[in-house]
Protein backbone atom coordinates (compact mmCIF):
# COMPACT_ATOMS: atom_id res chain seq x y z
CA UNK A 1 0.00 0.00 0.00
CA UNK A 2 1.17 3.55 -0.63
CA UNK A 3 -0.06 7.13 -0.69
CA UNK A 4 0.18 9.30 -3.80
CA UNK A 5 0.24 12.57 -1.83
CA UNK A 6 0.66 13.92 1.69
CA UNK A 7 -2.94 15.20 1.54
CA UNK A 8 -4.11 11.65 0.84
CA UNK A 9 -2.20 10.41 3.89
CA UNK A 10 -3.83 13.10 6.05
CA UNK A 11 -7.30 12.20 4.78
CA UNK A 12 -6.60 8.56 5.61
CA UNK A 13 -5.67 9.48 9.17
CA UNK A 14 -8.67 11.75 9.68
CA UNK A 15 -11.07 8.85 9.14
CA UNK A 16 -9.91 7.61 12.56
CA UNK A 17 -10.87 10.88 14.26
CA UNK A 18 -12.85 10.52 17.49
CA UNK A 19 -12.33 6.78 17.69
CA UNK A 20 -10.47 7.45 20.94
CA UNK A 21 -13.56 8.35 22.97
CA UNK A 22 -13.00 5.22 25.03
CA UNK A 23 -9.53 6.50 25.97
CA UNK A 24 -9.99 5.94 29.69
CA UNK A 25 -11.67 2.55 29.61
CA UNK A 26 -8.78 0.49 30.93
CA UNK A 27 -9.95 -2.91 29.76
CA UNK A 28 -10.17 -1.66 26.18
CA UNK A 29 -8.03 1.21 25.07
CA UNK A 30 -4.51 0.45 26.25
CA UNK A 31 -5.04 -3.12 25.09
CA UNK A 32 -5.87 -1.72 21.67
CA UNK A 33 -2.65 0.31 21.49
CA UNK A 34 -0.68 -2.67 22.78
CA UNK A 35 -2.21 -4.93 20.12
CA UNK A 36 -1.38 -2.54 17.28
CA UNK A 37 2.24 -2.33 18.39
CA UNK A 38 2.44 -6.09 18.85
CA UNK A 39 1.39 -6.54 15.21
CA UNK A 40 4.28 -4.19 14.35
CA UNK A 41 6.67 -6.32 16.46
CA UNK A 42 6.86 -3.80 19.30
CA UNK A 43 9.13 -1.08 17.89
CA UNK A 44 8.70 0.91 21.12
CA UNK A 45 10.64 -1.74 23.01
CA UNK A 46 13.59 -1.45 20.65
CA UNK A 47 14.24 2.15 21.68
CA UNK A 48 15.79 4.02 24.60
CA UNK A 49 12.76 6.03 25.68
CA UNK A 50 12.40 9.15 27.79
CA UNK A 51 8.68 9.26 28.63
CA UNK A 52 7.14 12.50 29.93
CA UNK A 53 3.80 12.96 31.67
CA UNK A 54 2.41 15.78 33.81
CA UNK A 55 -0.05 18.65 33.73
CA UNK A 56 2.18 21.63 32.96
CA UNK A 57 5.43 21.81 31.04
CA UNK A 58 5.38 18.46 29.22
CA UNK A 59 5.94 19.87 25.74
CA UNK A 60 8.61 22.32 26.84
CA UNK A 61 10.46 19.69 28.86
CA UNK A 62 10.37 17.30 25.89
CA UNK A 63 11.77 19.99 23.61
CA UNK A 64 14.60 20.88 26.01
CA UNK A 65 15.52 17.19 26.48
CA UNK A 66 15.52 16.55 22.75
CA UNK A 67 17.61 19.63 21.99
CA UNK A 68 20.12 18.80 24.73
CA UNK A 69 20.57 15.23 23.51
CA UNK A 70 20.99 16.29 19.89
CA UNK A 71 23.54 18.92 20.88
CA UNK A 72 25.54 16.17 22.59
CA UNK A 73 25.77 14.27 19.32
CA UNK A 74 22.83 11.88 19.52
CA UNK A 75 20.15 11.15 16.95
CA UNK A 76 16.86 11.90 18.66
CA UNK A 77 13.22 11.11 17.93
CA UNK A 78 10.58 13.42 19.40
CA UNK A 79 6.81 13.21 19.49
CA UNK A 80 4.66 15.96 21.01
CA UNK A 81 0.94 16.55 21.35
CA UNK A 82 -0.88 18.51 20.09
CA UNK A 83 0.82 19.78 16.95
CA UNK A 84 0.73 23.50 16.25
CA UNK A 85 0.89 23.79 12.47
CA UNK A 86 1.62 20.45 10.84
CA UNK A 87 0.88 16.88 11.89
CA UNK A 88 4.51 15.99 11.17
CA UNK A 89 5.51 17.84 14.36
CA UNK A 90 4.36 14.62 16.08
CA UNK A 91 7.14 12.65 14.35
CA UNK A 92 10.40 14.60 14.57
CA UNK A 93 13.97 13.55 13.92
CA UNK A 94 16.65 15.76 15.46
CA UNK A 95 14.03 18.39 16.27
CA UNK A 96 12.77 18.73 12.70
CA UNK A 97 9.51 17.36 11.39
CA UNK A 98 10.12 14.42 9.08
CA UNK A 99 9.63 15.06 5.38
CA UNK A 100 6.22 14.51 3.81
CA UNK A 101 7.77 11.74 1.72
CA UNK A 102 9.07 9.94 4.80
CA UNK A 103 5.79 10.44 6.66
CA UNK A 104 3.88 8.88 3.76
CA UNK A 105 6.39 6.04 3.45
CA UNK A 106 6.26 4.94 7.08
CA UNK A 107 2.49 5.41 7.37
CA UNK A 108 2.12 3.11 4.36
CA UNK A 109 4.35 0.56 6.08
CA UNK A 110 2.12 0.38 9.15
CA UNK A 111 -1.15 0.67 7.21
CA UNK A 112 -1.63 -3.13 6.85
CA UNK A 113 -1.53 -3.48 10.64
CA UNK A 114 -4.08 -0.67 10.99
CA UNK A 115 -6.40 -2.26 8.46
CA UNK A 116 -6.00 -5.70 10.04
CA UNK A 117 -7.26 -4.34 13.34
CA UNK A 118 -10.62 -3.38 11.86
CA UNK A 119 -11.63 -7.04 11.80
CA UNK A 120 -10.43 -7.83 15.32
CA UNK A 121 -12.25 -7.60 18.65
CA UNK A 122 -10.52 -4.25 19.22
CA UNK A 123 -11.80 -2.54 16.11
CA UNK A 124 -9.98 0.24 14.29
CA UNK A 125 -7.31 2.11 16.26
CA UNK A 126 -7.78 5.80 17.03
CA UNK A 127 -5.94 8.64 15.32
CA UNK A 128 -3.75 9.16 18.38
CA UNK A 129 -2.90 5.47 18.66
CA UNK A 130 -1.90 5.41 14.99
CA UNK A 131 0.26 8.52 15.35
CA UNK A 132 2.05 7.05 18.37
CA UNK A 133 2.59 3.76 16.56
CA UNK A 134 3.90 5.72 13.57
CA UNK A 135 6.30 7.66 15.79
CA UNK A 136 7.67 4.52 17.45
CA UNK A 137 7.92 2.76 14.08
CA UNK A 138 9.73 5.71 12.47
CA UNK A 139 12.16 6.11 15.35
CA UNK A 140 13.04 2.41 15.22
CA UNK A 141 13.42 2.42 11.43
CA UNK A 142 15.56 5.56 11.60
CA UNK A 143 17.72 4.04 14.33
CA UNK A 144 17.50 6.92 16.80
CA UNK A 145 19.68 6.86 19.92
CA UNK A 146 16.90 8.19 22.14
CA UNK A 147 13.14 8.66 21.70
CA UNK A 148 11.55 11.52 23.66
CA UNK A 149 7.85 10.76 24.08
CA UNK A 150 5.20 13.18 25.37
CA UNK A 151 2.01 11.62 26.69
CA UNK A 152 -1.28 12.85 25.30
CA UNK A 153 -3.43 13.39 28.39
CA UNK A 154 -3.06 10.95 31.23
CA UNK A 155 -0.54 8.23 31.88
CA UNK A 156 -1.89 4.81 32.78
CA UNK A 157 -4.11 4.43 29.71
CA UNK A 158 -2.24 6.75 27.35
CA UNK A 159 -1.29 5.12 24.04
CA UNK A 160 2.34 6.10 24.61
CA UNK A 161 2.41 3.92 27.74
CA UNK A 162 3.28 0.74 25.89
CA UNK A 163 7.02 0.68 26.60
CA UNK A 164 8.03 -1.96 29.13
CA UNK A 165 11.82 -1.75 28.95
CA UNK A 166 13.37 -1.37 32.37
CA UNK A 167 15.76 1.29 31.09
CA UNK A 168 12.98 3.73 30.25
CA UNK A 169 13.29 7.14 31.90
CA UNK A 170 9.95 8.25 33.38
CA UNK A 171 9.60 12.01 33.86
CA UNK A 172 6.71 13.69 35.69
CA UNK A 173 6.41 17.45 35.26
CA UNK A 174 4.36 19.72 37.48
CA UNK A 175 0.93 18.26 38.31
CA UNK A 176 -2.18 20.42 38.60
CA UNK A 177 -5.93 20.29 38.02
CA UNK A 178 -6.75 19.71 34.35
CA UNK A 179 -8.81 17.20 32.37
CA UNK A 180 -10.62 16.54 35.65
CA UNK A 181 -13.55 14.89 33.87
CA UNK A 182 -11.16 12.11 32.85
CA UNK A 183 -8.37 12.09 35.42
CA UNK A 184 -10.11 13.00 38.67
CA UNK A 185 -10.75 16.24 40.49
CA UNK A 186 -7.98 16.13 43.09
CA UNK A 187 -4.23 16.48 42.72
CA UNK A 188 -3.71 13.02 44.18
CA UNK A 189 -6.15 11.39 41.76
CA UNK A 190 -4.39 13.06 38.83
CA UNK A 191 -0.98 12.06 40.23
CA UNK A 192 -2.14 8.44 40.28
CA UNK A 193 -2.98 8.65 36.57
CA UNK A 194 0.29 10.33 35.62
CA UNK A 195 2.34 7.91 37.72
CA UNK A 196 1.06 5.10 35.52
CA UNK A 197 3.97 5.67 33.13
CA UNK A 198 6.44 4.58 35.83
CA UNK A 199 7.37 0.94 35.20
CA UNK A 200 9.57 -1.41 37.28
CA UNK A 201 13.25 -0.52 37.05
CA UNK A 202 12.72 2.86 35.42
CA UNK A 203 14.79 5.85 36.34
CA UNK A 204 12.14 8.27 37.65
CA UNK A 205 12.67 12.04 37.63
CA UNK A 206 10.02 14.48 38.81
CA UNK A 207 9.63 18.22 38.95
CA UNK A 208 8.99 19.80 42.33
CA UNK A 209 5.40 19.13 43.40
CA UNK A 210 2.84 19.86 46.06
CA UNK A 211 3.72 17.90 49.22
CA UNK A 212 1.06 15.18 48.89
CA UNK A 213 1.89 14.64 45.23
CA UNK A 214 5.61 14.48 45.87
CA UNK A 215 5.10 11.96 48.66
CA UNK A 216 2.85 9.80 46.48
CA UNK A 217 5.23 9.82 43.49
CA UNK A 218 8.23 9.08 45.72
CA UNK A 219 6.54 6.10 47.32
CA UNK A 220 5.19 4.86 43.98
CA UNK A 221 8.62 4.91 42.35
CA UNK A 222 10.24 3.19 45.31
CA UNK A 223 7.59 0.44 45.22
CA UNK A 224 8.64 -0.17 41.62
CA UNK A 225 12.24 -0.51 42.76
CA UNK A 226 13.28 2.57 40.83
CA UNK A 227 16.07 5.06 41.14
CA UNK A 228 14.25 8.29 41.95
CA UNK A 229 15.17 11.95 41.85
CA UNK A 230 13.12 15.11 42.51
CA UNK A 231 14.38 18.27 40.81
CA UNK A 232 13.83 20.62 43.71
CA UNK A 233 17.24 22.23 44.21
CA UNK A 234 16.91 25.15 41.80
CA UNK A 235 18.30 28.55 42.81
CA UNK A 236 16.89 31.37 40.71
CA UNK A 237 19.45 34.12 41.01
CA UNK A 238 18.22 37.16 39.14
CA UNK A 239 16.59 38.32 36.00
CA UNK A 240 18.97 39.17 33.17
CA UNK A 241 17.71 42.13 31.19
CA UNK A 242 13.97 42.10 30.63
CA UNK A 243 13.45 38.57 29.35
CA UNK A 244 16.09 36.15 30.63
CA UNK A 245 16.26 34.22 33.88
CA UNK A 246 19.48 33.07 35.52
CA UNK A 247 19.57 30.01 37.78
CA UNK A 248 21.80 27.38 39.37
CA UNK A 249 20.93 23.71 39.59
CA UNK A 250 22.44 21.21 42.00
CA UNK A 251 22.23 17.52 41.06
CA UNK A 252 23.94 14.45 42.54
CA UNK A 253 26.14 14.09 39.44
CA UNK A 254 26.58 17.70 38.44
CA UNK A 255 26.31 21.26 39.62
CA UNK A 256 25.20 23.74 36.98
CA UNK A 257 25.93 27.43 37.44
CA UNK A 258 24.46 30.43 35.64
CA UNK A 259 22.07 28.60 33.35
CA UNK A 260 19.76 30.93 31.42
CA UNK A 261 16.31 30.53 29.91
CA UNK A 262 14.78 33.24 27.81
CA UNK A 263 11.33 34.87 27.91
CA UNK A 264 9.28 32.96 30.52
CA UNK A 265 10.20 32.39 34.16
CA UNK A 266 8.06 29.25 34.19
CA UNK A 267 10.52 27.63 31.78
CA UNK A 268 13.21 27.54 34.48
CA UNK A 269 11.63 24.48 36.08
CA UNK A 270 11.15 22.71 32.75
CA UNK A 271 14.73 23.41 31.68
CA UNK A 272 16.03 22.21 35.05
CA UNK A 273 14.14 18.91 34.73
CA UNK A 274 15.58 18.46 31.22
CA UNK A 275 19.12 19.13 32.49
CA UNK A 276 18.57 16.57 35.25
CA UNK A 277 17.47 13.97 32.70
CA UNK A 278 20.60 14.67 30.65
CA UNK A 279 22.87 14.39 33.70
CA UNK A 280 21.37 11.07 34.76
CA UNK A 281 21.64 9.69 31.23
CA UNK A 282 25.24 10.84 30.92
CA UNK A 283 26.11 8.93 34.09
CA UNK A 284 24.13 5.82 33.16
CA UNK A 285 25.07 5.65 29.49
CA UNK A 286 28.62 6.92 30.02
CA UNK A 287 28.83 9.90 27.75
CA UNK A 288 30.41 13.25 28.49
CA UNK A 289 28.06 16.03 29.54
CA UNK A 290 29.40 19.39 28.41
CA UNK A 291 28.11 22.22 30.57
CA UNK A 292 28.85 24.88 27.94
CA UNK A 293 26.56 23.04 25.52
CA UNK A 294 23.82 22.84 28.15
CA UNK A 295 24.05 26.59 28.72
CA UNK A 296 23.88 27.39 25.00
CA UNK A 297 20.97 25.05 24.30
CA UNK A 298 18.81 26.22 27.19
CA UNK A 299 19.37 29.87 26.34
CA UNK A 300 18.61 29.47 22.64
CA UNK A 301 15.73 26.99 22.72
CA UNK A 302 12.29 28.39 21.96
CA UNK A 303 9.14 26.33 22.29
CA UNK A 304 6.40 27.07 19.78
CA UNK A 305 3.28 28.44 21.42
CA UNK A 306 4.89 28.87 24.85
CA UNK A 307 5.60 32.53 25.58
CA UNK A 308 6.31 32.91 21.89
CA UNK A 309 6.91 36.52 20.86
CA UNK A 310 6.24 37.76 17.33
CA UNK A 311 7.01 41.33 16.28
CA UNK A 312 4.81 43.09 13.73
CA UNK A 313 5.92 46.68 13.07
CA UNK A 314 5.54 48.43 16.41
CA UNK A 315 3.29 45.70 17.83
CA UNK A 316 4.31 42.73 19.97
CA UNK A 317 2.22 39.57 19.88
CA UNK A 318 2.65 37.07 22.70
CA UNK A 319 1.28 33.58 22.13
CA UNK A 320 0.98 31.19 25.05
CA UNK A 321 -1.04 28.00 25.19
CA UNK A 322 -1.94 28.31 28.89
CA UNK A 323 -5.16 26.30 29.20
CA UNK A 324 -5.66 25.68 32.90
CA UNK A 325 -5.49 27.93 35.97
CA UNK A 326 -2.05 26.69 37.03
CA UNK A 327 -0.55 27.43 33.62
CA UNK A 328 -2.40 30.73 33.29
CA UNK A 329 -1.14 31.99 36.64
CA UNK A 330 2.51 31.22 35.84
CA UNK A 331 2.15 32.68 32.36
CA UNK A 332 0.67 35.94 33.63
CA UNK A 333 3.46 36.31 36.19
CA UNK A 334 6.01 36.05 33.37
CA UNK A 335 3.97 38.41 31.22
CA UNK A 336 3.91 41.08 33.91
CA UNK A 337 7.66 40.68 34.42
CA UNK A 338 8.37 40.96 30.69
CA UNK A 339 6.07 43.94 30.01
CA UNK A 340 5.69 45.74 33.35
CA UNK A 341 4.44 49.12 32.13
CA UNK A 342 1.99 47.78 29.53
CA UNK A 343 -1.64 46.73 29.88
CA UNK A 344 -2.14 44.33 26.96
CA UNK A 345 -5.16 43.53 24.85
CA UNK A 346 -6.07 39.86 25.17
CA UNK A 347 -7.51 37.58 22.52
CA UNK A 348 -8.87 34.48 24.22
CA UNK A 349 -10.73 31.25 23.58
CA UNK A 350 -11.03 28.09 25.60
CA UNK A 351 -11.67 24.46 24.82
CA UNK A 352 -15.09 23.43 26.04
CA UNK A 353 -14.94 21.88 29.49
CA UNK A 354 -11.96 23.84 30.78
CA UNK A 355 -12.07 25.83 34.03
CA UNK A 356 -12.43 29.04 32.06
CA UNK A 357 -13.97 31.06 34.89
CA UNK A 358 -10.93 30.74 37.12
CA UNK A 359 -8.68 31.62 34.17
CA UNK A 360 -10.81 34.68 33.38
CA UNK A 361 -10.49 35.84 36.99
CA UNK A 362 -6.73 35.89 36.48
CA UNK A 363 -6.77 37.46 33.00
CA UNK A 364 -9.13 40.36 33.75
CA UNK A 365 -6.71 41.78 36.33
CA UNK A 366 -4.12 42.39 33.58
CA UNK A 367 -6.22 43.07 30.48
CA UNK A 368 -6.97 46.46 28.98
CA UNK A 369 -9.48 44.77 26.69
CA UNK A 370 -10.56 41.15 26.22
CA UNK A 371 -11.56 40.03 22.75
CA UNK A 372 -13.32 36.69 22.82
CA UNK A 373 -13.05 34.50 19.77
CA UNK A 374 -13.65 30.86 18.85
CA UNK A 375 -11.52 28.38 16.95
CA UNK A 376 -12.22 25.61 14.51
CA UNK A 377 -9.68 22.84 14.87
CA UNK A 378 -10.59 19.43 13.54
CA UNK A 379 -7.13 18.22 12.52
CA UNK A 380 -6.00 16.91 15.91
CA UNK A 381 -7.66 13.51 15.78
CA UNK A 382 -10.76 14.66 17.60
CA UNK A 383 -13.48 17.23 17.04
CA UNK A 384 -12.56 20.00 19.46
CA UNK A 385 -15.31 22.36 20.55
CA UNK A 386 -14.60 25.84 21.92
CA UNK A 387 -16.40 27.23 24.93
CA UNK A 388 -19.18 29.42 23.45
CA UNK A 389 -17.99 33.03 23.31
CA UNK A 390 -21.21 34.30 24.84
CA UNK A 391 -20.64 32.17 27.96
CA UNK A 392 -17.31 33.93 28.46
CA UNK A 393 -18.77 37.42 27.97
CA UNK A 394 -21.67 36.67 30.31
CA UNK A 395 -19.30 35.56 33.06
CA UNK A 396 -17.02 38.59 32.70
CA UNK A 397 -19.91 41.01 32.77
CA UNK A 398 -21.29 39.28 35.85
CA UNK A 399 -17.94 40.11 37.47
CA UNK A 400 -18.39 43.79 36.49
CA UNK A 401 -15.78 43.55 33.74
CA UNK A 402 -17.19 45.28 30.68
CA UNK A 403 -14.12 45.81 28.46
CA UNK A 404 -14.99 42.74 26.46
CA UNK A 405 -16.30 42.02 22.98
CA UNK A 406 -16.82 39.05 20.69
CA UNK A 407 -15.04 38.71 17.36
CA UNK A 408 -15.10 35.18 15.97
CA UNK A 409 -13.00 35.95 12.91
CA UNK A 410 -9.34 35.50 13.92
CA UNK A 411 -7.94 38.15 11.58
CA UNK A 412 -10.46 40.78 12.63
CA UNK A 413 -9.89 39.93 16.30
CA UNK A 414 -6.17 40.56 15.81
CA UNK A 415 -6.79 43.84 13.98
CA UNK A 416 -9.04 45.09 16.78
CA UNK A 417 -6.49 44.12 19.42
CA UNK A 418 -3.76 45.98 17.55
CA UNK A 419 -5.87 49.15 17.64
CA UNK A 420 -6.04 48.92 21.44
CA UNK A 421 -2.52 48.12 22.63
CA UNK A 422 1.05 47.71 21.46
CA UNK A 423 1.12 44.32 23.21
CA UNK A 424 -1.41 41.69 22.15
CA UNK A 425 -1.69 38.47 24.13
CA UNK A 426 -3.27 35.38 22.58
CA UNK A 427 -3.97 32.66 25.13
CA UNK A 428 -6.43 30.20 26.65
CA UNK A 429 -5.94 27.14 24.48
CA UNK A 430 -3.22 25.42 22.49
CA UNK A 431 -5.84 24.96 19.78
CA UNK A 432 -6.33 28.72 19.59
CA UNK A 433 -2.56 29.12 19.38
CA UNK A 434 -2.46 26.50 16.62
CA UNK A 435 -5.06 28.45 14.65
CA UNK A 436 -3.12 31.71 15.06
CA UNK A 437 0.21 30.08 14.18
CA UNK A 438 -1.31 29.35 10.78
CA UNK A 439 -2.67 32.90 10.48
CA UNK A 440 0.60 34.58 11.48
CA UNK A 441 3.10 32.32 9.73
Amino acid sequence: MSFTSFAEAEVYLYQFTNLGKQSFTPQFTLDRAVYLLQVLDNPQNKLKVIHIAGTSGKGSTCTYISQLLQAHGFKVGLTVSPHMIDIRERVQLNNESISKKLFMHYLAEIQPAIEQMKSTEFGAPSYFEIIIALAYWTFWKENVDYAVIETGMGGIYDATNTVDRADKVAVITRIGLDHTEFLGNTLLAIAEQKAGIIQPGNLTIIADQEAEVKTYLTEYAHKKGNEFYAVDNISIKEQQGDNSHLFDLQLPQQQFHNLIVTDAAYQVENAAVAAAVLAHLAQRDRFELIEAIVKTVLQKTRVIGRFEIIKQSDKTIVLDGAHNPQKMQTFLISLKTRFPPVTPAFIIAFKKGKDYKQMLDLIRTQAQQIIVTEFENNDQGMVIEPQPAQDIVDYLQAQQYDSVLIERDLNRALSKAQEISKVIVITGSLYLISAYEKVLK
